[in-house]
Formats: C-alpha cells, sequence, structure tokens
C-alpha cells in the first residue's frame, strides 16, 4: 500500500476513532478519553501531528461539546459542565504530551496557544515597566476612557490585573485621581483591575487613596467594593 495512501487511511480511523464514532458508544465520556489519550500519542507520528493536534483542540472546544458526537447524552450534566469535567481531566495529560521531546515547533506552538487560552495561568508572566505604564495608562486620549475596549491601556490594563502585585496600587490609585474620565462610572477596564486588587490588598489600597489625599472618594458610590 501507498504511504500516503496508509496514512490518510490511519488519520481518517483516528479522525473518526475521536469524533465520528462517538454517537454509537453508550458511555460517550469514556470513550472520548480513550480517543484523547491516542491524540496525545499521536502527536510524534510523522505526519499524523497536524491531524491529532486538531482533534486535540476540537476535543477542549466548547463548539464540539454542543454536539451529541462528544457529550453524553444520558449525563445529568449540561454540555458545558461535562466540557470542564472533561478539561480538567484532560489538562495534566496534555501538558505531559507538551513537554515530551521530537513535537514540531508548530504543533507545540498552537496546542501551547490553545491550552493558554483555557488556562490564563499557563502563559509566561507578562513584564511591565512602570514608566512606560504610567505614561500610558495617564493618557487620557487612551480609548478605554471613551468605553471603548482595546488599545495600549486597555491591554495593559489586563497584564496589570494578571500580575496581582501590590507595587501597581500607587499608579493605580494615581489614575483615578489623575483622569477625571476613569472616574466616570470607574471605567470597565479600570473597574475589573481595581476590583481584585482592592479584595487581596484592602488595607494597602485604602492606605494609598489616603497618602494621595483621596480620602473624599471613600463615600463615592463609583468607588463601592473597591475601597
Amino acid at each position: 500500500m501507498d504511504e500516503a495512501v496508509a496514512i490518510g487511511r490511519a488519520a481518517d480511523h483516528l479522525t473518526r476513532s475521536a469524533l465520528g464514532s462517538l454517537e454509537y458508544f453508550q458511555d460517550e465520556e469514556i470513550l472520548a478519553r480513550k480517543a484523547f489519550i491516542r491524540a496525545l500519542a499521536a502527536l510524534t507520528t510523522p505526519r499524523l501531528e497536524e491531524t491529532a493536534s486538531l482533534l486535540i483542540s476540537n476535543f477542549l472546544s466548547p463548539r464540539d461539546w454542543l454536539y451529541p458526537r462528544v457529550r453524553s447524552l444520558s449525563s445529568s450534566r449540561s454540555a458545558a459542565e461535562q466540557l470542564e469535567v472533561f478539561r480538567a481531566w484532560a489538562k495534566p495529560h496534555l501538558l505531559a504530551a507538551l513537554s515530551q521531546a521530537g513535537l514540531l515547533s508548530e504543533v507545540r506552538s498552537h496546542l501551547e496557544n490553545g491550552a493558554q487560552s483555557i488556562w490564563p495561568s499557563l502563559a509566561p508572566l507578562p513584564q511591565v515597566d512602570m514608566a512606560r505604564a504610567e505614561k500610558i495608562l495617564l493618557d487620557p486620549t487612551q480609548k478605554i476612557y471613551g468605553h471603548y475596549m482595546g488599545g495600549e491601556a486597555y491591554e495593559l490594563l489586563g497584564q496589570i490585573k494578571r500580575l496581582n502585585d501590590p507595587k501597581f496600587i500607587p499608579l493605580l490609585v494615581k489614575v483615578l485621581r489623575e483622569v477625571p474620565a476613569a472616574r466616570s462610572a470607574l471605567t470597565y477596564s479600570v473597574g475589573e483591575t481595581m476590583l481584585p486588587y482592592a479584595r487581596n490588598f484592602p488595607e494597602a489600597m485604602r492606605s494609598e487613596f489616603i497618602a494621595q489625599g483621596m480620602e473624599h472618594f471613600f463615600d463615592d458610590e463609583n468607588l463601592r467594593g473597591i475601597l
């Protein structure tokens, strides 16, 4: 048999085993796990790597879990709940597969990006330059201060939120003090960044408001939950 034909048949069999045949089995969830393990094993099989990578992504995608071929119709859990259970089970298996040698760089990159979108904590921590951050966040022309998403300040606040480092509290308070638009219904991105800081570092947050002469904001309804 021609090698290309054999590989094509193997890829087709892998696809059918992973997805197409699931609806014929009573316990789809167990079969899905077995198929996922087979797809992981195929990541280092020449000329099957990309097919296996796409199947793995499909198994972790909410889209495929909307269909009976993947989720168990006999389960009392919703499709979303079944997906979360499957993801929790799949995570250590996927991470173990990513740690092995021999993966194509594009396959590794594809799976790492997908994993980081599902589990953001897997992504490398961002590096934020304080001087640059201050320049951007104090710029009143940034899109977020016009109640729009996107732009440098939006991305920067997302990074600061993820870092969860109290060294950013003085800057966040300064933004509220010097950029009036940031206090207008507490611009979404600013508020979303400050709330976890307020929960994790409440005393530091209140102390910084006092240090910057902003005690009069303690009764501001827009700051409820932050102070």
